[in-house]
Order: C-alpha cells, then sequence, then structure tokens
C-alpha cells in the first residue's frame, strides 16, 4: 500500500512540527509530503523539518495560495502512490489511521474519512448534506444542527460528503475526477471534489469510529483579524460553490434567504448572523 501523506500548513509551525514528528515515527514507510503557505512562521518550521528530515518533500511557498492548490501541488509530485491520505496540521491522532484503507475494498470508493472530537472530547459531526441554495442559507443563518438521522448508509456509504481535515483518496478516482477546484482558495473544495466524484459513480465512505480531534480555524487561533478572514473565505467559498453548481439565480436565492433569516433573527433578539462581513456575491 503507497499511501503519500500531504500537509498543508499555514501559520502552524508548532503544531505542524508535532504532526510531522508523530507521522514520521508511526507511518515511516509512508511518503511525507508537505506544502508551506508563507506566513510569519515559515522560517521556523522549515528550520524544524530541515534539521529533523521531517519531510521526503516539502514545498515552500513564498505567498498563501490556499489549500487547493497545496493539496494539487503535492499529488503532481511525481511518484506510484495508490492513495493520498490529507492530514490538517492541526489534527492530533488518537486511532491507527490504517484502518481507513480497509473501506477501499468496497468497489468504486473515492475518498474514506472517520469520525473525530473536538479538543473537550465531544464527538463532532465530519459528514454533511449535500445541500442547495436553500439550505446552505439555513446553515449559514442558523449554523449547524443535529440531524435527525444519520447520513451513513449500508457499506459505510455517506449520503453526502466528508469535512476535510484528515481523508484518504483513492489514486484512480482522484484521476477520474481530477484536481481540486484552486477557484477554491480555502473551504468548499473538499465538498466540491466529493459532488464530482458522486456524479462519476464514486462513493464516499465513513469509518465509524474516532480516529482524530481537531478544532476548526487553527492556523488562526488568537487572531480577531484572521479568524475574521477566515469566516469571509468560507462565505465566499460557499458562495461560489453555489454559483458553480446552481449558477448565478442560485446565488440570488442563497443571498435573499441569507437576507430574510438574518434580519429575523435580529428581530427576535436571536442574535446577529454568524457570518459577519457578508461579501457581495
Amino acid at each position: 500500500m503507497n499511501v503519500r501523506i500531504c500537509v498543508v500548513t499555514f501559520r502552524s509551525a508548532e503544531s505542524a512540527t508535532r504532526l510531522l514528528e508523530f507521522l514520521r515515527v508511526q507511518y515511516p514507510s509512508w511518503e511525507l509530503c508537505l506544502w508551506d503557505n508563507y506566513s510569519e512562521e515559515s522560517c521556523r518550521l522549515r528550520a524544524a523539518v530541515e534539521d529533523r528530515r521531517l519531510a521526503d518533500h516539502a514545498i515552500w511557498s513564498s505567498s498563501n495560495v490556499g489549500f487547493a492548490r497545496g493539496v494539487n501541488g503535492l499529488a503532481a509530485i511525481r511518484g506510484n502512490w495508490e492513495f493520498l491520505l490529507l492530514v490538517n496540521p492541526d489534527v492530533v491522532l488518537v486511532e491507527d489511521v490504517r484502518d481507513l484503507f480497509q473501506l477501499f475494498e468496497y468497489p468504486r470508493t473515492a475518498v474514506v474519512g472517520a469520525r473525530a472530537t473536538a479538543p473537550d472530547g465531544v464527538v463532532s459531526r465530519t459528514e454533511f448534506r449535500d445541500l442547495g441554495p436553500f439550505g446552505l442559507a439555513v446553515r449559514s443563518v442558523c449554523g449547524e444542527r443535529q440531524r435527525p438521522k444519520s447520513l451513513v448508509s449500508e457499506n459505510h456509504t455517506v449520503d453526502g460528503w466528508l469535512e476535510g481535515s484528515l481523508l484518504a483518496i483513492s489514486r484512480h478516482a482522484w484521476e477520474d475526477v481530477g484536481a481540486f477546484d484552486e477557484r477554491f482558495f480555502l473551504y468548499s473544495e473538499e465538498q466540491d471534489w466529493q459532488r464530482r466524484a458522486r456524479r462519476c459513480g464514486w462513493h464516499v465512505r465513513q469509518l465509524p469510529r474516532v480516529v482524530y480531534s481537531h478544532e476548526g480555524r487553527g492556523s488562526a487561533r488568537g487572531e480577531v483579524g484572521l479568524i475574521a478572514k477566515s469566516v469571509e473565505w468560507e462565505e465566499l467559498s460557499r458562495r461560489r460553490y453555489i454559483r458553480k453548481w446552481w449558477g448565478p439565480f442560485g446565488v440570488a436565492i442563497y443571498v435573499a434567504c441569507v437576507g430574510v433569516g438574518s434580519a429575523a433573527k435580529r428581530l427576535l433578539g436571536k442574535g446577529p448572523y454568524r457570518a459577519s462581513g457578508k461579501p457581495s456575491p
């Protein structure tokens, strides 16, 4: 089993170093690849990686080019990998990730993920319905709600998509579906790719166990400006996703529903629209 681990970093020298050290020890036969989007922490990370030989391949970008382009760059490095394993730099692995690859025994499996916990130990959802403009507007205004029933059906198949903090992707599916759409700078790229994969007849599957712990927006930790920028990127990517699949009319529906929902929340005193600083579509 030839696995290429892909770690794309931005402003995460400490957590990325810990992760790379762990991966190097636990999975020494796997190819470990790093793409660093430039930040004030890049020099510190580079020194640690080169000093301790923590990566088989490391690409040091001179700017922040986003997650999708980083993954595509690592996938394009020449080699005979069978699977990509995408791991966010702020992920903490709590179980053996080799178990993910057992699910590729099911036919036409494109991607496999697992369950996760937040740092406080509460199990967090990693599978989501692939919603249209109206559903995404409700999600934007109200945030996530507990799903009424499981999205995982027979043979661990997910009726939707998996969040991209820890994903294993088949090379056959990658070559059939194509690379990530680099128009998504951050967020929605994994949702878009999995939607494309399902349309090509591939399946998304989830291992029904907790394998890792993860806290969202880790690279923006402690920085109010970066957190706000991350929220803005998430909103822009959501609108780009809607425009790609439902066109300008879909975006218009989304914007109108978000406007009505946000006004209703303010009127009822339920708090402001959660994605502050709404950008233009």
